[in-house]
């Protein structure tokens, strides 16, 4: 497969847009959009703006390019602005050989997590329920490491989207002495191109998030035997994420920017949805 022309919108599938939603969002047909409370919309559809600007106070766009930005900002529309910096990557058998200095860590932990201290990789957890406490287990794990958390997109996936989904994602589950350790879930787009989803690891255990991100690569591979990008979304404006995301070979990173449109508070007697 040629890649040259694919851009970052190439990966912004249903199941992508579905990766943003919290159980008590309510989402439009096909997941364009969602309500997320009486005031503010999310629109993943920039043209869907007219139609819901006079019923939201609060309007988020996802996804402008910087060109599509600065046309926007023509408007003169009070608003806020996020920029994030999204890595795609390719992965082809080279990668894979995990030779030389640079991919010295990948080939240190993959020995070292299959051969000294094993981690066992599954295809399905033992149970919904266990994963969902994992991620509590990770919040708690990760606390005051991150400025946001959005935990409740991974549990509304796991409780809500998993079936709906299922037979288009690649999922495996990590465990250490039969203990989940970690979970990888990737949707597959095409033969060649693949979303990172959802991924949390106990970060207690050394470089499990390498590991994790690692193998369930190397599985993709083993299965296509042939190159293949994947995107690896934002780094939310952490430079330590975005350096993390570049250890893996680099295809394309682009900058994208996601707007919070504002205006008076609307009065209404009750929600028109």
């Amino acid at each position: 497969m040629e890649f040259e022309n694919i851009g970052f919108r190439d990966f912004m599938t249903e199941i992508y847009r579905s990766s943003f939603l919290s159980a008590r969002y309510k989402p439009f047909d096909n997941v364009a959009g969602f309500i997320k409370n009486e005031s503010e919309v999310v629109l993943f559809d920039k043209n869907l703006y007219d139609k819901y600007k006079n019923d939201f106070s609060k309007i988020k766009i996802f996804d402008y390019t910087e060109e599509e930005y600065l046309e926007f900002k023509k408007l003169k529309l009070t608003h806020n602005r996020v920029k994030n910096h999204i890595t795609i990557s390719k992965f082809d058998a080279d990668f894979f050989k995990l030779e030389g200095g640079k991919l010295k860590p990948f080939r240190y932990r993959k020995r070292w997590y299959t051969e000294k201290e094993p981690i066992e990789i599954r295809n399905r957890p033992n149970s919904t329920e266990e994963v969902i406490e994992f991620i509590y287990k990770w919040k708690k794990i990760r606390e005051g490491a991150h400025f946001q958390f959005f935990i409740g997109y991974d549990i509304n996936f796991f409780k809500n989207n998993y079936e709906k989904y299922k037979d288009n994602i690649i999922e495996k589950y990590f465990y250490k002495d039969d203990i989940l350790i970690g979970y990888c879930i990737v949707e597959k787009v095409s033969r060649n191109l693949y979303n990172l989803i959802f991924r949390k690891t106990d970060t207690n255990v050394r470089d499990s998030c390498l590991f994790v991100d690692y193998m369930t690569f190397e599985s993709i591979w083993n299965d296509i035997q042939e190159p293949f990008l994947v995107n690896l979304e934002g780094d939310v404006g952490e430079k330590g994420m975005r350096e993390y995301k570049e250890k893996f070979p680099l295809f394309k990173s682009v900058t994208s920017i996601d707007i919070k449109i504002t205006s008076e508070k609307l009065t209404k007697t009750e929600p028109w949805w």
